[in-house]
Formats: C-alpha cells, structure tokens, sequence
C-alpha cells in the first residue's frame, strides 16, 4: 500500500486530501516513511499547495467546543446560550423561551 502510495504521489493522481492524510495522519511506521518524504519532497516545490495543506490540516484537527448554557430568569422565562471558544474569539448565541422545558 505504501508503495502504491508512492507512485501516485510521483505521478501527481493524489488529491491535497491524500497528501495530508500520507504525511500528517498515517502510522508512524518505518514503511511509511519513504512516502512521507516523498510528499514533502512533492510540497517543497509547491509552497501554495504546501499551505492549502497546512490550513486544510488546522481546520479538521482543530476541534471546537460548545458549551450550552441554561439562565432562569425570575419571570420564568429561560435564556439558553450557545458558546464556542477559539483561539482568542467567542462565538455566542442566545434565546429567551417561555417555560424551562423548552429551553432544554
């Protein structure tokens, strides 16, 4: 598999996909490092393709987590919050529902 991995990598058939999982998600296997060479080796002389990759990368491992976040009110109305937290910036979203059930 490696091998085959290899010709099609000198070949140019693999898709910016295929490099990233080759280079960045493959087992750290003694066979699997000729390919991993030969993808930088591929990348090296393509910087724009070499940072699609590395973007491409960021975006799928980079896992986000919400946090959702329930505020009765003294009404009896209850806001429900949504949150996400990246790097430096929060991602919120909130409504006001009438009864606590619905807010769940």
């Amino acid at each position: 598999m490696a091998q085959e991995a290899e010709q099609r990598c000198h070949a140019s058939l693999l898709t910016l996909r295929d490099l990233r999982l080759l280079l960045l998600a493959m087992s750290n296997a003694a066979s699997w490092a000729q390919v991993r060479r030969t993808v930088i080796d591929v990348l090296a002389g393509n910087p724009e393709q070499a940072r699609q990759l590395l973007i491409m990368h960021t975006q799928i491992e980079v896992k986000t987590f919400w946090r959702k976040i329930r505020v009765p009110q003294r009404t009896g109305r209850v806001i429900v919050a949504r949150m996400n937290v990246t790097g430096r910036s929060i991602i919120a979203t909130a409504r006001a529902t009438s009864s606590p059930v619905a807010a769940v």
